[in-house]
């Protein structure tokens, strides 16, 4: 399924500046996406750019973190600068002929894959650790590549649609509330 795993790159504090790469952490990876509010930059020679740059389509999977958080997952986006991520993240370049990123990203967020993650997750002083022999290992479904596209573009599709309701539950709630307020205001 993988073309290469890299474990990311380890520099002290005093590397991080306002001047520097921009540096992926675990904190960056939330819900299958790359969240780029509060990321640090990072002082990096070339050699160090060279071996832990991120490209799109990479996928970013966290190693260390709490049990529960432990393996999530974002798909690096094409961006117009340099990325590269931290030493808590591996970096998994997927045959991309065959595995689409997308798909890939999907299924490691499905209870399936998190069972295996959980599984296989060795725990010490309160974080719980994976490694890429052990992602290698997870069992992963493989529907033909145009399949996986589908399945994607029908994800997309209903998570829009939940945006969608959640927006219209919200304002829902909004106009109940002003409601509420008018009635007690007209009864006194």
């Amino acid at each position: 399924m993988f073309k290469s795993f890299s474990n990311g790159l380890y520099k002290p504090a005093k590397f991080y500046t306002d001047a520097g790469v921009i540096s992926l952490r675990m904190y960056n990876i939330q819900n299958g996406c790359i969240d780029f509010n509060a990321a640090k930059r990072v002082e990096v020679e070339s050699k160090e750019l060279e071996q832990f740059i991120l490209e799109a389509g990479d996928l970013l999977i966290n190693r260390v973190n709490s049990k529960e958080l432990v393996g999530k997952t974002g798909i690096i986006p094409k961006m117009e600068e340099p990325l590269v991520y931290e030493s808590m993240n591996m970096r998994a370049k997927p045959f991309t002929n065959y595995l689409s990123s997308e798909y890939l990203n999907l299924f490691m967020m499905t209870r399936m894959a998190q069972n295996s993650i959980s599984l296989f997750a060795k725990e010490a002083i309160g974080q719980a650790s994976i490694n890429q022999g052990q992602v290698s290992l997870i069992k992963t479904p493989l529907p033909p590549f145009e399949e996986q596209h589908r399945i994607v573009a029908k994800v997309d599709e209903l998570m829009a649609i939940c945006d969608q309701l959640k927006t219209r539950l919200s304002e829902v709630q909004t106009t109940q509330l002003n409601l509420a307020d008018a009635l007690v205001e007209q009864a006194l």
